[in-house]
């Protein structure tokens, strides 16, 4: 029986209880418990969400085909997810664990086509352990959508190339231009599948055959609208991933090589659990080499490739993005490793497997609430100043406060927690906010919002924080009323921390 019991005992004769700790249902309560762990933790200490959440929001706030940094799904969902939820940020949270548990699941289904159920199982759970999977989902806003969406693909690729069926190949296509649309990284996976059909000695024909075909046109007719939306935007998100870091906004070939090593080591690090919990099932070298060639293109191809160009271009590669390129790292495990089968491994596994989710909880909450506390995005006083700045306009206006304008960063914490939901006017740019306007500022008015901590992008002339506002927007915006510097301490304040700093002005309606 390929589904065996993960825990025999000779009292279990309900088939209900069989199928419950079958490895199948176990696997499924171990998705639920992830989802439910770390949808709620976050939204239990955290105070705000983080940069990269607030940043999808304000993109999604304008329904465009591309944004300033990104294409365009993450602002979409986000945007979605959180009007769907009253804006209620555990939606957001419970959506992220959701695209974690389609990743996790779509390993443990590629486990079963490559190798046996409990083989299968145990490349999943391990996964638990990694902290790209669990402390850190909350702070990466796009790459938990990689996470499943590379995994969705890579086994739906599998099942098409085995199979030959059209419906796999149409189902890789989608999930490839998705995850593309999600971020451009994904190229690099979509280019790490074709090499192995290009390099596969076995079954090449695959290439002479429509089916491969039908998901690149279905992945191309997904990417389209955001290429046709790039040209007609001076390529602005390419050009961000490839100036990222340079201040003088220069391409610069082959620098950074201390990032690509940091970039691996991080990866090793963050999976370093994984690791822990894999070993405790006695692991054994297997001569097997069946599917290695596939798992290397999904598993070292991409890091390769994002090495290469990096090293290339002179990019900076950051610890953050290697979440989506480590989700096939237990596969490997299995593969050139044999775990064992026994009574006592299994079970030793299963309490490692909780005990691993014990420990990342209490260090999330230990980081969060002791050794971040005070500072951060998760303890960002964004309410306090939402409120702050809603009431000044209210008392003032007698109106809701239709736009906020100003840092991303600091305007999109006001938009998200403000009971007006205002819309963000990103750097006073009308590339930066598409459906926002200077025309719409003026007329309107809007709250004008500074930090110190995130400069003001594109238009840095003239600033000089914190007594002014750049003399680009002075100059735009003479009617603008400039306050005093309002000093906001961060949540869970303790004896060093710092406080957040804040510019205000106020735009009044029909500005000239």
């Amino acid at each position: 029986m390929k589904d065996a019991l993960v825990l025999r005992s000779p009292n279990i004769k309900n088939s209900f209880y069989s199928r419950i700790f079958s490895i199948t249902g176990l696997l499924w309560g171990y998705l639920l418990v992830h989802v439910l762990v770390w949808g709620l933790l976050p939204f239990l200490v955290r105070y705000t969400v983080s940069h990269d959440t607030i940043e999808a929001l304000v993109w999604g706030q304008n329904l465009q085909l591309g944004y300033d940094k990104n294409p365009y799904l993450i602002g979409w969902i986000t945007h979605f997810i959180l009007k769907l939820g009253s804006y209620s940020v555990i939606a957001y949270y419970l959506l992220q664990q959701v695209w974690m548990a389609l990743g996790f699941w779509s390993v443990w289904k590629l486990g079963n086509l490559l190798f046996n159920p409990y083989k299968a199982f145990v490349a999943t759970v391990i996964l638990q352990a990694c902290l790209y999977f669990t402390v850190y989902t909350q702070t990466n806003s796009d790459n938990y959508l990689l996470i499943g969406l590379w995994s969705l693909s890579a086994y739906t690729f599998f099942l098409a190339y085995r199979t030959e069926l059209k419906r796999y190949w149409l189902i890789t296509g989608l999930a490839l231009g998705l995850a593309c649309m999600a971020k451009y990284s994904s190229l690099l996976f979509a280019a790490a599948l074709l090499l192995f059909l290009i390099f596969q000695k076995d079954r090449r024909n695959v290439l002479q055959k429509p089916g491969i075909y039908i998901a690149i046109l279905v992945a191309f007719a997904i990417c389209l609208p955001n290429f046709i939306w790039l040209y007609h935007n001076n390529f602005i998100s390419l050009r961000y991933i490839f100036y990222r870091g340079n201040s003088d906004y220069k391409l610069v070939l082959f620098g950074h090589p201390a990032y690509i090593f940091n970039f691996v080591q991080n990866l090793l690090l963050n999976f370093l659990g994984a690791f822990i919990l894999f070993a405790l099932t006695k692991p054994k070298w297997s001569r097997s080499t069946k599917y290695s060639w596939f798992l290397c293109a999904i598993s070292v191809f991409p890091i390769l490739l994002i090495m290469l160009i990096a090293l290339i271009v002179g990019q900076k590669v950051y610890w953050e993005w290697g979440a989506p390129f480590v989700i096939f790292w237990g596969l490997v495990l299995v593969n050139f490793f044999e775990p064992s089968e026994s009574e006592a491994t299994r079970l030793r596994l299963g309490v490692g497997v909780v005990t691993m989710l014990l420990i990342t909880a209490c260090a999330n909450v230990f980081e969060n609430c002791y050794l971040g506390a005070g500072k951060g995005s998760g303890d960002y006083p964004a309410k306090q100043v939402a409120a702050y700045v809603t009431d000044i306009w209210k008392a003032n206006f007698h109106k809701p406060l239709r736009y906020v304008a100003g840092s991303r960063f600091a305007a999109g914490y006001v938009s998200l927690y403000s009971e007006d939901k205002p819309r963000v006017y990103v750097e006073w740019d009308d590339r930066l906010s598409p459906g926002v306007s200077e025309k719409d500022i003026k007329k309107y008015g809007a709250i004008f919002l500074q930090d110190g901590e995130y400069g003001v992008g594109f238009s840095p002339e003239g600033y000089k924080y914190p007594w002014q506002f750049p003399d680009s927007v002075m100059k735009k915006y003479p009617n603008l009323i400039v306050l005093p510097i309002q000093i906001f301490p961060y949540n869970r304040s303790v004896a060093n921390s710092s406080n957040v700093y804040l510019l205000i002005g106020i735009l009044p309606p029909n500005s000239t």
